[in-house]
């Protein structure tokens, strides 16, 4: 649960670089951001993808053979990744010193509560 007030440091750290680059680099940043997101995206979009396919393609069906390899779905994925990435960019930019704050503690507290709810639900459900 460490990755929560690592990914607010980072997000912070981009957002301040962000301002001191040149206007060739900024794309850096941005793609920095977008990375993480997109790998999230992937592994549950891909998910979804194949088992909306297996009810309703036919296993020799060559239209699912082709959806099953994800390749428009990784470029979707990708797309909405940098949307992301330059809107949370964007709105860090923007953030005053008291708000990071604010959001470090939140990140911090989530991050200390996540595991203790996390086994509350594991012993309610099988």
């Amino acid at each position: 649960m460490l990755s929560l007030p690592v990914a607010v440091g980072a997000l912070w750290a981009l957002s301040q670089a962000i301002l001191l680059v040149p206007g060739w680099a900024v794309p850096m940043p941005v793609v920095i951001v977008a990375l993480p997101i997109w790998y999230f995206l992937e592994e549950t979009t891909h998910i979804a993808n194949r088992s909306l396919l297996e009810k309703i393609f036919t296993s020799e069906s060559k239209l699912r053979n082709f959806l099953w390899q994800g390749r428009i779905l990784s470029v979707k994925n990708a797309i909405i990744s940098f949307f992301w990435a330059i809107a949370f960019l964007s709105v860090a930019a923007l953030m005053e010193q008291v708000h990071w704050y604010l959001l470090g503690l939140d990140a911090v507290i989530l991050a200390l509560v996540a595991p203790l709810i996390s086994a509350q639900v594991g012993r309610e459900t099988s």
